[in-house]
């Protein structure tokens, strides 16, 4: 009987083992990513504390590979990420809405103000589509009971070489 007990737990240890790696890319906010075309995957920043915080991946394309927005939206919405609302960005508004080569992102939204609460880095420095996403998570204004899920952010460059995605959660 203490042989069939101790070959079980061992068999559950190598279980757990195994599946606790694979599955850490999902229990990580926008942790899904890192396992998304990582033959092209530039940077990788993640600064994850126990009320909040944020991703930020950058991609960029070679000679051989243009990114499609199909791809990442299809790749987003498998892992629970949902397409909320697109815009086209011409780079000389989004350098007038940058401080410190920072995107505009909120807490609450996506500003065109010169107010930036959250610094996400400009990788790509063309026109841009950008598409945000409802990601399950919350990002919540520090301070304020403004929240919201559409916390998501995808950045395509216009020639479709760069694609940078940006995720804000918490407080």
């Amino acid at each position: 009987m203490d042989t069939i007990n101790i070959s079980v737990k061992i068999i559950l240890f190598i279980a757990i083992y195994w599946i606790t790696p694979s599955s850490c890319h999902k229990a990580s906010p926008a942790g899904f990513w890192l396992g998304f075309r990582k033959d092209l995957m530039v940077k990788s920043i993640s600064d994850q504390r126990p009320y909040g915080g944020k991703r930020e991946i950058f991609w960029k394309a070679n000679r051989d590979h243009k990114f499609s927005s199909q791809e990442f939206i299809a790749f987003a919405t498998k892992n629970g990420w949902h397409l909320m609302d697109s815009l086209f960005i011409p780079f000389r508004s989004l350098k007038k809405w940058t401080n410190n080569n920072t995107f505009p992102f909120t807490y609450s939204q996506f500003s065109d103000s010169t107010v930036v609460e959250v610094g996400f880095p400009i990788w790509i420095e063309t026109d841009v589509e950008l598409y945000r996403f409802n990601t399950g998570w919350i990002a919540i204004e520090p301070g304020n009971t403004k929240d919201t899920k559409k916390n998501g952010y995808l950045v395509l460059s216009s020639d479709r070489s760069a694609v940078a995605v940006y995720h804000l959660w918490g407080e």
